[in-house]
């Protein structure tokens, strides 16, 4: 089980801004509104408030604001002027106030912006360190996917291009993040072996009886489709969707279930297995590779190694290492 705690890693807090706003249209705006209030009223005795929050100046555009130390040696570096470009562009951004629902946004966003561009040098790092780069189409599919969320919250599509416009710095750098994070997990995803690195996909025909799921065996052995006879003879719920259960760790099966997928060979039916739902007749089709899931596995384990200097902490806050983030100033 990931830790919760680590809520930056490879997560956008950008992104999930985005996508948040976007996820709702402007003509529910005022139930929004409505929420966001009370959120605001129950953490106003918790919250430190913006004008509380005291942060150093940015300093000049060419100091380092960001060093990391990687394990084979190599250091990044990341400058002060990129983190304020995008942060002074995104605090003056009327389509980003109303995306963030009229909120304004507060001193510490820089800290965002900073973690932002650390997760993207720690992607390029890792992306360098395989022998890959970032592919076009990468960068192509993570734009239409910002986009279309775009999209989503504006009425026209006039307005969603004028926000886009607007919006051009903001989103050059969530584009950058996806994309480099769509090249990580293929780079891993070529490396992994999918019948010992991927999860199982099952299917199966549940029935009251051991004589059922033996008589389901020999008229497999003859030949008959595994999914039509599901459709006909499952007490299950797969049943109509011919037994399909998807694919997923076998571990969220229960115990005797779990066994015999582990056990099964690829294509080839199993059983009966007697559980307490009944007895059943089962079959792996496939391994499924869930790439995201392995590169937050490795992103962990590479935040783990590294060493973050913050050059500037008044500002941008301090690296913990418990988070895998920049905790901003003040917290």
């Amino acid at each position: 089980m990931l830790s919760l705690t680590r809520r930056s890693a490879l997560l956008l807090v950008a992104l999930a801004t985005l996508a948040a706003a976007c996820g709702q249209s402007r003509e529910v705006a005022e139930p929004i509104e409505e929420t966001v209030t009370t959120l605001a009223d129950g953490l106003e005795e918790t919250t430190p408030t913006t004008e509380a929050i005291v942060v150093a100046d940015a300093g000049g555009d060419d100091e380092v604001a960001i060093r990391v130390t990687y394990t084979d040696g190599e250091v990044g570096e990341i400058l002060t002027g990129p983190i304020e470009d995008v942060y002074e562009a995104n605090v003056a951004s009327a389509a980003l106030l109303e995306l963030n629902q009229g909120v304004p946004l507060p001193p510490t966003y820089a800290t965002e912006m900073a973690n932002q561009l650390l997760l993207i040098e720690i992607l390029r790092h890792e992306i360098d360190a395989r022998g890959g780069s970032v592919a076009d189409t990468e960068v192509d599919e993570a734009r239409t996917d910002l986009l279309a969320q775009l999209a989503g919250f504006y009425g026209t599509q006039e307005e969603a291009d004028a926000a886009a416009a607007e919006l051009d710095e903001f989103l050059s750098v969530l584009v950058d993040t996806r994309a480099h994070q769509l090249a990580f997990e293929r780079l891993l995803a070529e490396d992994l072996d999918p019948a010992t690195d991927g999860v199982p996909c099952v299917r199966h025909i549940l029935v009251t009886t051991e004589d059922e799921a033996n008589a389901i065996l020999d008229r497999l052995a003859d030949g008959e489709d595994f999914a039509a006879l599901a459709i006909e003879l499952s007490t299950g719920p797969s049943g109509p969707a011919g037994g399909e259960l998807g694919c997923a760790d076998s571990a969220s099966y229960v115990p005797e279930f779990m066994v015999a997928v582990d056990e099964a060979e690829l294509n080839t039916p199993v059983g009966p297995v007697q559980t307490q739902f009944g007895f059943h007749v089962l079959e792996v089709t496939d391994y499924e590779l869930q790439a995201a899931g392995v590169a937050q596995d490795t992103y962990f384990a590479v935040i783990d190694s590294i060493e973050v200097e913050i050059t500037n902490p008044d500002r941008y806050g301090r690296w913990d290492p418990s988070f895998g983030e920049i905790i901003p100033p003040g917290q």
